[in-house]
């Protein structure tokens, strides 16, 4: 899963509740559960989901941490237009 996108490939935006896939595609718990009762087929490979989704745990441990990054960058953001503003 090192490749993994950053986002639900099905709500497209950032995970919320990740799982995944037996053959490893991720998406958000309910986005794979609705795509499973539209069709049993994964929206990334179109092989049959089973209606099997593991917890991505190791994965939702590297989402934290690139949420953590992204926070800490607005934070210098944030400092960098306070320094600017008082110039």
């Amino acid at each position: 899963m090192d490749n993994a996108p950053f986002v639900c490939l099905i709500y497209r935006e950032d995970y919320e509740d990740p799982v995944v896939t037996k053959y490893g595609h991720c998406f958000c718990m309910t986005c794979a559960i609705t795509r499973y009762k539209k069709t049993a087929n994964c929206i990334v490979c179109g092989t049959g989901m089973m209606g099997i989704f593991n917890r991505a745990k190791d994965f939702e441990m590297k989402l934290e941490a690139k949420r953590k990054r992204r926070e800490e960058k607005d934070d210098e953001g944030k400092v960098d237009e306070l320094v600017e503003a008082s110039d």
